[in-house]
């Protein structure tokens, strides 16, 4: 599987590096990651966020537990880690919230209108509860917006490039 990943990370449409350029800086990412969280990878998006672009590894730890771990692509950085937790009744979540998941999705197509086709339940590594929203927008880009569960702020919003793996 990881050498069918590769390939597809490196023969992306629009991606100008060459083949080996973009699996190297995949693997340096990715052996970063396991370091930092060992488990299994069971999903990879790349994002254009903060002005880089980024692979978001989906980290099933072997604590049992999943985690979110963003590398830079350019440096290798690891740049966030957040606990994903699988629904809102979640202790580590629920004890964070005071804005709904209702209204957070009110929030989150008011800035960025479209088709809600995802929603995930993460605790940033400060202890932030947001609620991550995966939008389909009319023009075909899709966004990321991470609604903060605390206060209804738009917490980040970032573009998708694409995703290999399991939801």
């Amino acid at each position: 599987m990881l050498q069918i990943l590769m390939t597809l990370v490196a023969i992306m449409p629009g991606q100008a590096e060459t083949m080996d350029k973009v699996t190297d800086r995949f693997e340096i990412c990715m052996q970063k990651v396991l370091s930092q969280q060992p488990g299994q990878v069971i999903k990879v998006e790349k994002k254009h966020e903060s002005g880089k672009m980024m692979y978001e590894f989906d980290v099933r730890g072997e604590d049992g537990l999943d985690w979110d771990i963003e590398c830079v692509q350019d440096t290798g950085e690891i740049w966030e880690i957040e606990r994903e937790v699988q629904n809102p009744n979640d202790p580590l979540f629920k004890s964070r919230v005071k804005v709904g998941e209702r209204a957070a999705r009110k929030i989150a197509l008011k800035a960025y209108p479209g088709f809600i086709r995802e929603v995930e339940y993460e605790v940033e590594s400060n202890g932030t509860a947001v609620y991550e929203f995966d939008i389909d927008m009319a023009d075909g880009r899709e966004m990321k917006v991470e609604i903060n569960a605390a206060n209804g702020t738009v917490h980040e919003a970032n573009q998708e490039i694409w995703q290999i793996g399991w939801e």
